[in-house]
């Protein structure tokens, strides 16, 4: 009886996952740990590049507050510059799980993915967007000075 439980629980939460193609990856490839190819690199972009963000006016607003983004930067412009930097030529993608969850997240360098107009008084050298592939939305976006200031899990894997 327990056992069915737990197989019930399991069944539950993973009809509650997304079933876009692209977050399945994502998931396979962080619990596989196999090697991702060049088409799927550019698959988890895509998606990631295309996601909802419901959440970003709050983020906006304290990301305003920091003097990370111009004070003129609407949620739209806010979003259309996390998307640059996700498909910016220099970003680098990564995977982890965190309390969890199944994440891909992208480190990009701020002045080559944003225009120097959408650029705050305070703007940080690296801006990173995070996505859970489990709800298929990017759940956060901000600019910080180095990589060691952001909380990457150990055993993170860079993909490009």
């Amino acid at each position: 009886m327990a056992d069915d439980l737990t197989e019930d629980a399991g069944a539950a939460r993973g009809a509650l996952l997304s079933q876009h193609p692209a977050d399945r990856l994502i998931r396979e490839l962080i619990l596989t740990e196999r090697d991702a190819t060049r088409s799927e690199v550019g698959r988890i972009i895509e998606r990631m590049a295309t996601a909802a963000f419901p959440r970003a006016r709050p983020h906006l607003a304290k990301r305003l507050l920091e003097g990370l983004w111009a004070e003129h930067t609407t949620e739209d412009v806010y979003l259309a510059d996390l998307r640059r930097g996700i498909q910016s030529p220099d970003a680098r993608l990564l995977l982890y799980t965190r309390r969890g969850g199944h994440i891909a997240a992208v480190l990009a360098g701020t002045a080559q993915a944003l225009p120097r107009c959408h650029l705050g008084a305070q703007w940080l050298p690296l801006l990173f967007v995070v996505y859970s592939a489990d709800r298929g939305i990017i759940v956060s976006g901000y600019q910080t000075r180095v990589l060691t200031d952001i909380a990457v899990p150990e055993g993170a894997r860079w993909l490009r």
